[in-house]
């Protein structure tokens, strides 16, 4: 979409402009994607810019808003445009014998701007409609999962309760087996002298919670004290914790690795010291890693 409207912006300066300042135009419009949007070399990826996606919810919401923005830029450079006409026309050029009160035209009417001022704004915004409701039915889409995690917020820990996974190595039937831990901050002391200390720090835990990759997972999250909120940025996804309730999210990872998130709800005096890491891991890798935390719970 962003090409596209990169494409019209540019037909756009080559009938306002001439050939010099239409070059410097999508010159510039080039500079903004590359800083801000990545369209050209989506591995590119700054300090200020979304975090890689690893979730298919988690790319559509970047599209959606590299759309919108693209909108934006569209309005605001139309604006732009017309704002500085008009103060070309009517202050820079006027001659010294001009006379507003005489020289101004009384109120016009064209049906057809009109019509044209009303019918693109409905155009945009159906856009973003459109893209918007399908994005939010997404995220509350019901897929049959291979996995539940129930996650529970406490003040200031996370814990991770696994049902229905597999008992022992020899069976491959999917069990009504459970087993939870907790997981808390590492402190400054436990890795200050890790390469990862600066990038990491207030993120790293002693217990992340461990996926599998491209696997359907239902993700229950509640609160054993006060209101919590479960949010990965590089998942696309934000759960409210509240006591005496179950609140319901799904999973789907493409990628493996550690996403760091935190709690993303006012807890308490120590809110900003309760991170989230996530593991994602190859199949095998997570069945090992079941099997290994259920001889460690027996």
């Amino acid at each position: 979409m962003i090409p596209f409207i990169y494409f019209f912006l540019f037909f756009v300066s080559v009938i306002l402009f001439n050939e010099f300042w239409s070059n410097l135009f999508f010159f510039v419009l080039k500079v903004i994607d590359f800083i801000f949007f990545n369209t050209f070399n989506k591995n590119l990826n700054f300090f200020w810019d979304f975090n890689v996606p690893a979730t298919p919810l988690m790319d559509g919401i970047i599209n959606l808003h590299h759309d919108i923005i693209s909108y934006d830029i569209f309005i605001l450079v139309a604006v732009t445009w017309m704002l500085y006409r008009s103060y070309y026309h009517f202050y820079l050029v006027k001659p010294e014998s001009f006379d507003i009160s005489r020289s101004m035209p009384g109120p016009t009417h064209n049906s057809t701007l009109e019509f044209l001022w009303t019918l693109f704004p409905f155009f945009i915004l159906g856009a973003i409609v459109s893209s918007s409701l399908s994005l939010l039915y997404a995220m509350d889409e019901c897929i049959e999962p291979s996995l539940t995690i129930k996650i529970t917020g406490n003040q200031w820990y996370w814990g991770y309760s696994y049902d229905g996974m597999v008992k022992s190595q020899s069976s491959e039937d999917f069990e009504n087996y459970k087993f939870s831990y907790l997981s808390y901050m590492l402190s400054n002391d436990d890795f200050k002298d890790s390469t990862d200390f600066t990038k990491y720090r207030l993120l790293k835990v002693d217990k992340p919670m461990v996926i599998p990759v491209m696997t359907h997972i239902r993700l229950l999250v509640t609160s054993s004290d006060v209101i919590h909120s479960w949010a990965v940025p590089a998942l696309g996804i934000k759960i409210d914790g509240i006591p005496g309730r179950l609140q319901g999210g799904y999973l789907f990872v493409l990628t493996e690795g550690i996403f760091y998130g935190q709690c993303s709800e006012l807890c308490g005096i120590n809110h900003a010291f309760m991170p989230i890491a996530v593991e994602a891991v190859d199949k095998s890798k997570f069945i090992d890693w079941v099997f290994y935390r259920t001889e460690v719970q027996l």
